[in-house]
């Protein structure tokens, strides 16, 4: 699966809904990916290849808890036990390999696994292209 972040801010970036394990209207997700170049603001445009900034790509939680797990947690929900889980409008930068574990408020017996397959490169622009494989566990 392909998350497309867009263009069509400063900051790309894309909404997503864990309910349906689709993209969500801009700000009505459980959370969003995004791409930032820091120390760029969000007043100027980030992540545009020609400017030779690092690009870091992250998880911003709009309600939905989310964390970083050591184990896969797509073969086993119980690599999302005890995890550190992030609280609403913080983020976790996302890592290539790496595994994360996702969930609801109203829903925590709804695990969302994933694991990050591809980043986009540096020189990269806009649509920007996250690799993912994503697993769902009821419990």
């Amino acid at each position: 699966m392909t998350i497309e972040l867009t263009s069509n801010d400063k900051i790309p970036q894309r909404s997503y809904d864990l309910e349906t394990l689709r993209y969500a209207a801009a700000g009505a997700g459980d959370l969003a990916f995004e791409c930032r170049s820091p120390p760029k603001k969000n007043d100027v445009f980030n992540c545009v290849a020609a400017d030779g900034d690092v690009h870091t790509y992250d998880i911003l939680s709009n309600g939905a808890e989310v964390a970083r797990v050591s184990r896969n947690a797509i073969a086993d929900p119980r690599s999302c036990d005890g995890g550190q889980y992030i609280g609403r409008t913080e983020s976790i930068t996302l890592r290539q390999g790496a595994y994360y574990c996702m969930r609801t408020p109203d829903r925590r017996n709804r695990i969302v696994a994933m694991r990050v397959t591809d980043l986009p490169g540096e020189a990269d622009s806009p649509p920007l292209r996250i690799g993912i494989e994503i697993g769902v566990w009821e419990r």
